[in-house]
């Protein structure tokens, strides 16, 4: 039987479970929206009990304090049977953690966004008079429309309360804390930036540096505190961020409207139409986050000028179909454009088919190169710069035996710069419909950190047999940037038998973190 709580919230089904309780997702039959519930469940003795209803109480008051896209709002809080709960907005998607499981990394791209949207939510807490105090990749969420999430107020720290914690005792994750708070105990807004810091390594790097394996919360707060932070290998043009993050001094860490603006200078170089994302200053649930255009928008064609002796080429026939359903209508247009489009663009120069196609909506260019044969299409690619024909091959990514026979065709430096353009998704994609041999040789030249995230991405059996293609040189420039856990077991999975020679190649600090996996 599905239990009700407060006679008002049905439980649905379990979202995750901590030390300190579990979150639910529920139905509130009042509002009849849905909800996530946090029970916060004590241990059975009058102490412990009063000091949970304390917590409770408290991450409503953090919560209640803070107004910003990237903090969840709380609508109530109550006490059922002793226990009390928090009742907040729920946001689909999935944590950080979550997405870096098992040594994955994520982009720098979309590190970089992430930082941003976390160090606005931290901006806002600290204006207000809150410290997190445990900002981690498992209170981070990853909403579904692309929207990031600050979440787990529970230890926060309010200006002006009474501490709940006791003196001498240490609350939070161990591997996250920041060493002023492990040396002196004390609680500041730069702690948050380092544990931002630390979270944003680990998801770039692909392991926690103080971690340690037995799992001792001593043994890793000694090692936050004596061990160096090891030098960053795969942050790119983060790897400014992480160190002055991880500076171990409280006042030389940046402020969260500091880190905005370098973040923001590091994200806004690209082309802000890509993907359809907005500026930053707009908040991400505002639009959709695919960039798709919708259906029922009709395929743009750039009409040529009355003098253009080519205009007759692009007379449309065939109107509406007496009852015929508007999307079919549209599809069968489509359909037709393109199919005269590309029976006109074989008999031009390629340049100018290009900048024509240029002209017309994607739905359009995507149909025209998929119905001309590879030859013409690829001349097509090859007729405009490395950024043209990456915005070609990006229409592609979704049909890779239509793209392949045209990689193929084209100059190995114009199609791997191309792919160092795309998003790793489409160069995935676009890369499984190619042979190990023909994608490393393309991967080399997109760059050895656009050919490491492919590797990371890719199954196993096929990133294996697409390393064992690569000299000594390159696999160990590509590794270098591939999460340690990925690397070891490629190497123990190394048909060649070139584990050895490929790690001599590794930096020394990569090599050591990858030993520790073999």
């Amino acid at each position: 039987m599905t239990r009700v709580v407060k006679d008002r919230y049905r439980l649905l089904s379990r979202l995750g479970r901590g030390g300190m309780g579990s979150v639910w997702l529920a139905e509130d039959l009042a509002l009849g929206r849905t909800v996530a519930l946090k029970e916060l469940v004590h241990q059975r003795d009058p102490g412990h009990r009063a000091e949970f209803r304390q917590r409770a109480a408290r991450e409503a008051q953090a919560l209640a304090r803070i107004r910003h896209r990237a903090i969840v709002q709380v609508f109530d809080v109550f006490t059922e049977d002793e226990d009390p709960w928090l009742v907040m907005e729920y946001v689909p998607g999935r944590t950080l953690g979550a997405a870096i499981e098992g040594g994955r990394t994520i982009a720098e791209a979309e590190a970089a966004r992430i930082a941003f949207e976390v160090a606005g939510a931290l901006q806002a807490a600290h204006d207000a008079g809150v410290l997190h105090r445990d900002v981690k990749p498992h209170n981070i969420i990853l909403a579904g429309n692309g929207g990031v999430f600050l979440v787990d107020f529970g230890i926060a720290h309010l200006s002006g309360a009474e501490p709940l914690t006791a003196r001498n005792t240490m609350i939070g994750t161990a591997e996250f804390i920041a060493p002023e708070r492990v040396i002196e105990g004390r609680a500041v807004p730069a702690g948050d930036l380092w544990s931002l810091g630390i979270t944003l390594f680990t998801a770039l790097e692909g392991y926690s540096p103080f971690h340690r394996d037995d799992g001792d919360p001593v043994a890793t707060m000694m090692a936050v505190v004596n061990t160096p932070v090891p030098e960053p290998v795969r942050s790119g043009r983060l790897t400014g961020v992480l160190r002055g993050l991880l500076d171990r001094e409280p006042d030389r860490r940046p402020t969260p409207a500091a880190l905005r603006r370098t973040l923001r200078g590091i994200l806004e170089p690209a082309d802000p139409g890509r993907h359809g994302r907005e500026p930053l200053d707009r908040d991400p649930v505002d639009h959709d986050p695919t960039g798709r255009e919708p259906l029922d928008r009709e395929p743009r064609v750039r009409a040529p000028r009355e003098h253009d002796p080519r205009a007759r080429t692009f007379v449309i026939g065939g109107g509406a179909r007496e009852n015929e359903p508007p999307l079919r209508a549209r599809t069968r247009k489509v359909r037709e454009t393109s199919l005269q489009l590309s029976v006109s663009l074989a008999g031009l120069p390629p340049a100018e088919a290009r900048r024509l196609l240029e002209g017309c909506d994607d739905r359009v260019r995507l149909e025209v190169l998929s119905l001309m044969s590879a030859e013409a299409a690829a001349e097509i690619v090859k007729s405009g710069s490395v950024r043209e024909a990456a915005a070609l091959l990006a229409l592609l990514g979704p049909h890779p035996d239509t793209a392949a026979p045209i990689l193929r065709l084209l100059p190995v430096a114009l199609a791997g710069g191309s792919l160092g353009r795309l998003p790793l998704e489409t160069v995935v994609a676009l890369v499984r419909g190619l042979a190990p041999t023909e994608s490393s040789r393309l991967l080399v030249r997109s760059g050895f950190r656009t050919a490491a995230a492919v590797v990371g991405a890719l199954p196993a059996d096929h990133a294996g047999r697409l390393v064992e293609t690569l000299s000594l040189k390159h696999a160990g420039a590509v590794l270098t940037y591939v999460p340690p856990v990925t690397v070891a077991s490629l190497l123990r999975a190394n048909a060649d038998g070139r584990t050895d020679q490929i790690l001599e190649t590794l930096p020394p600090p990569v090599r050591t973190q990858v030993l520790r996996h073999l």
